[in-house]
């Protein structure tokens, strides 16, 4: 049928040109309606319990987004640099979208006076001579609940705590940061962290990446057009093709209503990869036919596209299978990638069949003969390799043997990480800024647990202190708030600064009344992120000083199981980013495993089909088999972790890797129905379709060579990964393949 309509497109080829240009402008005014999000929350589905433990807890105590504006110098109690965070303090108070401010000159402490409570800043006045300085910094030094989390223990670093508003954009927000601290300068070095600046960060790397990656990678693949085929047309027509899959693909996030995330930024390159592979097989065979002076135009476009067909829809729909397979991953941009590839791949396979025909059927006979092949540099890499096919299949098939065995020790080794702040170099501003907040204040990942009860209640407030202290033995954990904590050092202050009295008081009354105490003298909404309105949720909070994976799984396991451990505990959400982290590092393993397998499992089925052979589909799996095996063992030997990005590289790579498979047998099948032995078909096949393959390979590879200039470094290392796993796949279908035709000699390809 697909090949009656490529015929039909000959006839017809103006009605198919202005159709395909008709669908590519629609989608092209889609694409000024694309918006960019880079928040991890936005990768797992709404219903998903991490995400609904954390709505729940925002629910209660507003926004828990905030970001860290950190201070360094010589001495942060110096007069100009108090005077400097004063100024900022107040000015962040000021700013629409900033729900609450913490800083060392806003704190409010607490102390006792004539019998009564008094709550007043920990910096009344600026001190401006070194016996004051010295005074204040004795008083930081006493009180627990800022020394060594707002205030650094040498003093040389401190940190504005910036609590956002929900819904809060981060580019405007983080704009306006950055505007207060220019427009109030100092010599203390600043930063600002958290995970709306990173995603800040991100969305404008994306913007310039993206920016960068289409035309520089049209540019590059344009180059490689022209050298492979030396003629206009055979750069023009891929080209066009490409360019309308990226547009068509690309123009549907915007139908569906999705946003542009760090894994689509995959998209146009995979596109600019990959749509032009059809293309490719259908201008080389046609000059291979070309080659045959006595053939006219029209019979050299019938042969291409009879000869052609078949074996390039089998291809797209392997590809479209195999893509299609990452909707087992629950990450909604892998889901969302697989589609939008599919469909721009979808549009580069009928691009390929009825555009480009109905091209070609408008311009004259290429004029343009290909150098005689023995001097041909591509042919006698390829001669080569049809030397060591004939002469030494065993060998090949036993070395390959052992370099899946040694990768195979490599997958062992692979780390799941989906830290943001792993996406940056180690010199960027944003990897720096959080080794700073790691250092002094915690760190950014947070956790949240919540108790709910009477919170008045000297029993369950006991046991928020009791899970308080046990949290602060953790060398790991940090930045511990807690309204425990506060009602201690309010037993404390009111006996005088007794150490005995650093406890919870036992009776309801006395909780209730320091309550009252402290609302006589300061901001009853200075609890409001501790505790809520009626005294019913209370929040603990804290932040783990490292972004491992395992660290951040070993503290989380740690609580949850206080928790659970504790008798009619009133904790009943254990839950924050940190979950948020480790459900998507879990998600992404999951759906790995499975989109592996179930991608195998489709394209060998597919392959099998159009064979109509078992042993088709068993045998397509073998250079896969090992492309596979050198993916994840590079990954291991070399510590690339599995996250957002590298976590569809199987898929991807398993649905363009089986084109080499599927046009290596399809053509040595028929070279066998012609009477050809198994040694002469490896050779006429692999001078011949051999030569669009390795087009065919080399395009995919050079396509995502762009990845290397990207600002994150997992589409780095995914650039690197593809670029190895492709050429796996293609040595896979050169070699071993022909290697395993040649010893067992399928009869498959013989009906």
């Amino acid at each position: 049928m697909i090949e009656k309509m490529s015929t039909f497109a000959t006839h017809h080829r103006w009605t198919v040109i202005i159709l395909f240009v008709i669908i590519t402008i629609f989608f092209a005014f889609q694409l000024k309606d694309i918006k960019v999000d880079p928040t991890i929350e936005s990768m797992m589905p709404d219903d998903y319990p991490a995400k609904l433990r954390m709505d729940k807890i925002e629910e209660i105590f507003g926004g828990t987004e905030f970001t860290l504006i950190t201070f360094q110098s010589k001495d942060i109690l110096a007069e100009k640099t108090l005077k400097r965070l004063k100024t900022i303090t107040r000015a962040l108070e000021r700013t629409k979208g900033i729900e609450d401010v913490i800083s060392l000159t806003n704190f409010k402490d607490i102390r006792a006076e004539d019998g009564s409570m008094v709550v007043e800043s920990m910096i009344k006045r600026i001190p401006r001579d070194e016996n004051k300085r010295e005074d204040l910094r004795t008083k930081i030094k006493n009180n627990e609940m800022i020394f060594g989390e707002l205030v650094s223990e040498d003093f040389t670093a401190t940190a504005i705590i910036a609590i956002l508003q929900e819904d809060v954009i981060d580019d405007v927000i983080i704009k306006q940061i950055r505007q207060i601290l220019e427009k109030f300068p100092g010599d203390e070095e600043t930063h600002i962290g958290g995970m709306p600046a990173t995603r800040a960060i991100m969305s404008d790397l994306m913007i310039r990446d993206v920016s960068f990656f289409i035309p520089a990678g049209l540019l590059i693949m344009l180059i490689f057009l022209f050298v492979c085929f030396r003629e206009i047309r055979g750069v023009f027509l891929p080209f066009s093709v490409v360019i309308m899959s990226i547009i068509v693909g690309t123009g549907f996030i915007v139908l569906f209503h999705w946003k542009f995330q760090i894994i689509t930024m995959l998209l146009p390159v995979f596109l600019i990869a990959v749509a032009n592979d059809y293309g490719i097989h259908i201008i080389a065979n046609y000059q291979e036919e070309n080659l045959k002076l006595k053939l006219g135009k029209k019979q050299i476009l019938k042969n291409v596209i009879h000869s052609l067909t078949t074996p390039v829809m089998a291809t797209g729909i392997t590809t479209i299978f195999g893509l299609l397979c990452l909707q087992s991953h629950i990450i909604l941009p892998a889901k969302q990638v697989g589609i939008l590839s599919s469909i721009g791949v979808v549009f580069a396979l009928f691009g390929s069949l009825l555009f480009i025909p109905a091209v070609l059927s408008l311009l004259p006979r290429s004029k343009y003969i290909r150098s005689d092949q023995s001097t041909h540099f591509l042919e006698k890499i390829l001669k080569k390799m049809i030397n060591l096919v004939n002469k030494y299949p065993k060998r090949i098939l036993l070395y390959t043997s052992i370099l899946i065995i040694i990768c195979l020790i490599g997958c062992f080794q692979i780390n799941v990480d989906t830290n943001l702040v792993k996406f940056f170099k180690k010199n960027s501003e944003v990897y720096q800024t959080n080794e700073i907040i790691k250092k002094y204040f915690g760190g950014v990942s947070g956790i949240s647990i919540v108790a709910k009860g009477d919170i008045k209640n000297p029993e369950i407030m006991k046991k928020i202190d009791w899970l308080v202290e046990k949290m602060e033995k953790r060398e790991m954990l940090g930045n511990i708030s807690s309204i425990s904590k506060v009602i201690r050092k309010m037993n404390k202050v009111m006996h005088d600064d007794l150490d005995e009295f650093d406890r919870i008081p036992d009776t309801r009354e006395m909780i209730a009344q320091y309550f009252l105490l402290y609302n006589m003298s300061g901001d009853p909404e200075d609890f409001e992120k501790m505790v809520d309105f009626n005294f019913e949720n209370a929040l603990i909070s804290a932040r783990i000083s490292s972004s491992s994976n395992d660290v951040l799984k070993k503290e989380f396991n740690y609580i949850n199981n206080l928790v659970n451990s504790l008798e009619d505990s009133p904790f009943t959400i254990v839950g924050g980013y940190v979950e948020m982290e480790l459900e998507v590092s879990s998600a992404i393993v999951k759906g790995q495993i499975i989109s592996l397998f179930l991608s195998l499992f489709m394209i060998g089925g597919i392959v099998a089909l159009f064979f109509r052979s078992v042993v088709a589909g068993l045998l397509s799996a073998a250079p896969l088999a090992m492309a596979i095996s050198i993916l994840f063992g590079l990954m291991g030997f070399f510590k690339i972790e599995l996250n957002v990005a590298t976590a569809i590289l199987s898929a991807i790579m398993i649905g363009v890797g089986v084109d080499y498979t599927i046009h290596f047998l399809w053509r040595y099948r028929d070279e066998i129905k012609k009477g050809k032995s198994y040694e002469e078909a490896i050779s006429i096949t692999l001078i011949t379709t051999g030569r669009g393959i390795i087009f065919n390979a080399l395009s995919v590879v050079i396509g995502f060579l762009v990845l290397f200039l990207s600002g994150f470094r997992p589409l780095q290392y995914f650039g690197f990964l593809i670029t190895v796993s492709i050429s796996a796949c293609l040595i896979g279908a050169l070699l071993i393949l022909p290697s395993i035709c040649v010893i067992f000699k399928p009869k498959f390809l013989e009906k």
